[in-house]
């Protein structure tokens, strides 16, 4: 799924801004075009719940990489259409909702940061637990047993 949400980050990202940024969802050491996008995920969990289901929780990174004297001013327009464009990403039958997204600058480059929830696609059916019968009837906050 976490290759699902990267590529569907890049796409995302290219379709907001078209021809003027190029993307990257992997290191580049030669033949890098400035402007431009590296999206990563920068680390990633399982988290577990009952009865063997779980879900993925990905912490994704964009990095926005701009040569010229107005770096920030340019990074802080795209920065706003960037947030707006993570908090949700739809496409091909699939949807995430992104979520603690923010942004910082280091060292010249604008880092933004979210963190997404992934389920996984198929999923197996349990009984959480043996199933309970009670026969009475209930008044209020009072459970009478049937036959009194």
């Amino acid at each position: 799924m976490v290759d699902k949400l990267i590529a569907l980050l890049a796409q995302s990202i290219e379709k907001k801004f078209g021809n003027e940024y190029a993307v990257y969802t992997e290191s580049v050491y030669q033949n890098l075009k400035k402007p431009c996008f590296f999206v990563r995920c920068e680390s990633m969990e399982r988290m577990q719940l009952i009865n063997g289901h779980f879900f993925v929780r990905a912490h994704v990174l964009i990095s926005l990489e701009v040569e010229g004297d107005e770096k920030r001013l340019e990074g802080d327009k795209v920065a706003a259409k960037l947030f707006k464009l993570l908090g949700r990403l739809e496409g091909d039958e699939l949807c995430f909702n992104g979520r603690k997204i923010h942004g910082a600058w280091s060292e010249g480059v604008l880092n933004v940061r979210c963190i997404y929830d992934l389920w996984p696609e198929e999923t197996k059916e349990y009984d959480l637990m043996e199933k309970i019968e009670l026969k009475g009837l209930c008044y209020g906050n009072q459970i009478h047993q049937a036959g009194n």
